[in-house]
């Protein structure tokens, strides 16, 4: 009954005719901006960053996106930053059901992902469709792919920082969308020297699940709501910005008088930062902030009532300076501290079951140094020190960033660091919802990665842009989730839960080539790579590729101009993800007789030893300006999945028959929209 209900509601989702109210500016299409073209001699614009506010043209694996390109790529429904990143190389998305991503062959635990510098620890909705990230509400996103700089922190592989607008238009002006699945809206204005922004978005699925729902099929309800707003203040000689988010998803499930299931979650941001300039080269800023994860289960089969509550609270107070006494060097330095609270409450028949605490502390300093000794060469170094009270354990993460211009149109990047993992995901099987983090105690150690990155770049001129890229990620003290772990009322530590002391690599070549032509744009990703784990306890101790390793990965981007019409077209082309296969089935017979069996199991082959078929989609997108009543509008048709490729998903086994069958569970179908956008 739950597989019905699910395709069910997937394909109601899937038959959607969205019509869209979105803001009607100018979108050019434009490739991300090369990291060294914000290169400053002195400190002349105040903006508060999260993380300080140094450059990043010498990082290995960096692309600043702008808010206009983000909105350029087709998606589905609407815009959305985190699905957006996909088009770039060594960047995967876990299924055209979420907006999870896979960076270089790291898993979405793998990769930090911010708000204004505050770690968001579960950016999507259900089903995918939407990450926590209101399109109209962000300004750009901060992409590092890997070998990130010391200024972050917390993670093996990557870093998401996507910045929130704060600057907003000189009149008030309100934006705003429409469709089948969801309704949104944004307003900013000024209040003097001030400046805000409000946007909110809600789904209104219930009226027509609720129409659908039949005795027998007993699909659930399901909404989510978001809330972005942001006030920015320049008086008093400086800039304060305080940004605040809170979001929220729902399923219920009444399918009889006797199963019952209630599924809820959402984070809460928020975050007040001072920043101000202390002298002609000097900036300093001081911040606060709180990121709230909780999640809530209720469920009833029989009489029997089983709830999970989890819930995962950040609260940090940091403070950064950011210093360029001369054209050839830039000090940045930081220091932090974060207070978790992670509860974790099992209940069975109103009584606890399993009821964990942990409040643990983390101190964290950083100081990176720029060095420009000559125009052709910049040299980026970096530490990162952090104390964890579990255990008092403290740890040192050095980084390394170098590039070297050869003539005109040549340069070469280096890239390195040491990096450690102290949370720990816990990932269930269904809604990524059932996840929930763990903190890595004193049973066991954090996970830590060494990062190696080499790329050249060739760039004749401002319109073409190749770069070639190859990285490489070794992994130690890696931890995998056993489900089958005992767990007692007083509570679990590290080692109780987690597969130990596992190791592995990620290690591939990117290739990257960016193309203007007038008012056409061609991005072309391609990506060979290989990821792989291996723990003493798994698979009989041999190597095997998690579901995240892909060996090829292609991906194109075009947008361009015929008349009036701005057309855009993706393409993604992947190997299969890795999958363990049944190998043989078993049955557990009846101890009073020996005959009749009780229930048939499947044995699983090696772990990962199988593929899916390949992966590939093309979307399209088209614009137009028009007029209704006078007004002007902007048209827009997009398709998702255009010629109709239903990719794999997982694969499921049916053990109620004699014979075993197995299921392909497969993902989206073609999905048109047609939008209309306007702003007044």
């Amino acid at each position: 009954m739950t597989g019905t209900r699910s395709t069910t509601l997937t394909s109601i989702l899937c038959l959607v005719l969205a019509i869209r109210i979105a803001p009607a500016r100018a979108q050019e299409p434009a490739a991300p901006a090369p990291a060294d073209s914000t290169e400053t001699t002195v400190l002349e614009d105040l903006v508060v960053t999260a993380e300080g506010g140094v450059e990043t043209e010498v990082q290995t694996g960096f692309l600043d996106i702008d808010a206009a390109t983000l909105a350029a790529v087709p998606g589905i429904v609407e815009a959305d930053p985190l699905r957006a990143l996909q088009v770039l190389p060594g960047v995967q998305a876990a299924s055209d059901i979420s907006s999870g991503l896979y960076i270089r062959g790291g898993g979405p635990d793998q990769t930090l992902v911010l708000m204004d510098g505050v770690t968001v620890y579960n950016p999507t909705h259900a089903f995918g469709f939407f990450s926590t990230f209101n399109n109209d509400a962000v300004d750009r996103v901060d992409l590092f792919k890997g070998a990130y700089p010391a200024r972050y922190g917390g993670r093996l592989g990557a870093v998401v920082d996507v910045r929130m607008r704060q600057e907003s238009s000189p009149r008030t002006s309100v934006t705003g969308g429409v469709s089948l699945i969801s309704a949104r809206a944004l307003v900013e204005g000024r209040a003097g020297p001030d400046h805000w922004l409000v946007s909110a978005r809600r789904s209104y699925l219930e009226p027509l699940l609720d129409a659908l729902r039949t005795p027998e099929d007993p699909i659930p309800s399901y909404a989510f709501y978001d809330l972005n707003g942001t006030y920015v203040s320049d008086r008093g000689g400086g800039r304060t910005v305080f940004t605040i988010y809170h979001g929220h998803d729902g399923i219920f499930v009444d399918a009889d008088a006797n199963t019952a299931f209630d599924l809820g979650w959402g984070n809460t941001v928020a975050s007040l930062r001072h920043a101000r300039f202390l002298g002609d080269t000097t900036e300093g800023s001081l911040g606060v902030s709180l990121s709230d994860y909780r999640s809530k289960t209720e469920a009833e089969f029989l009489a029997t009532a089983f709830d999970i509550d989890n819930r995962l609270s950040d609260f940090t107070l940091r403070g950064d300076l950011d210093w360029q006494p001369s054209a050839s060097h830039r000090l940045t330095a930081g220091v932090s501290a974060s207070w978790y609270e992670f509860a974790y409450l099992q209940g069975f028949n109103k009584e606890a079951y399993v009821d964990y605490e942990a409040r643990p502390r983390e101190t964290a300093a950083y100081v990176e140094e720029r060095w420009t000794p000559d125009a052709a060469t910049t040299l980026g170094l970096g530490l990162r020190g952090r104390r964890i009270s579990d255990g008092g354990r403290t740890y040192l993460e050095p980084r390394l960033a170098l590039r070297r211009g050869l003539g005109d149109a040549w340069a070469v990047k280096l890239g390195g660091g040491i990096y450690n993992q102290y949370l720990q995901l816990v990932t269930t099987e269904g809604f990524t919802a059932g996840d929930f983090y763990l903190p890595i105690d004193e049973s066991a150690d954090p996970g830590r990665s060494w990062q190696s990155v080499a790329g050249v770049e060739w760039q004749p001129r401002p319109e073409d842009r190749l770069s070639l890229e190859v990285y490489a990620n070794e992994l130690e003290n890696l931890v995998e989730f056993d489900n089958q772990a005992p767990v007692d009322q007083t509570g679990f530590t590290a080692d109780d839960i987690f597969v130990t002391g596992g190791e592995g690599y990620a290690r591939g070549v990117e290739l990257f080539y960016q193309k203007t032509m007038g008012e056409t744009t061609a991005w072309l990703g391609y990506t060979l790579g290989w990821t792989e784990r291996r723990f003493a306890e798994l698979n009989d101790g041999q190597w095997y590729p998690p579901k995240y390793d892909r060996r090829h990965d292609l991906t194109a981007l075009l947008t361009w101009r015929a008349g009036s019409w701005d057309l855009g077209a993706s393409f993604r082309y992947a190997t299969g993800q890795a999958f363990t296969p049944a190998a043989a089935r078993y049955q557990l017979q009846d101890p009073a007789t020996g005959q009749d069996p009780v229930t048939a199991l499947v044995l699983p082959a090696g772990r990962n030893s199988a593929r899916l078929a390949p992966y590939h989609r093309l979307d399209l997108s088209a614009s137009r300006p028009i007029r209704i009543f006078g007004q002007p509008l902007e048209l827009v048709i997009e398709v998702f999945n255009v010629y109709n490729r239903r990719n794999e998903w997982f694969v499921q086994y049916n053990t109620d028959e004699e014979i075993t069958e197995a299921t392909m569970v497969r993902m989206l179908p073609i999905i048109p929209s047609v939008g209309v956008n306007f702003e007044f």
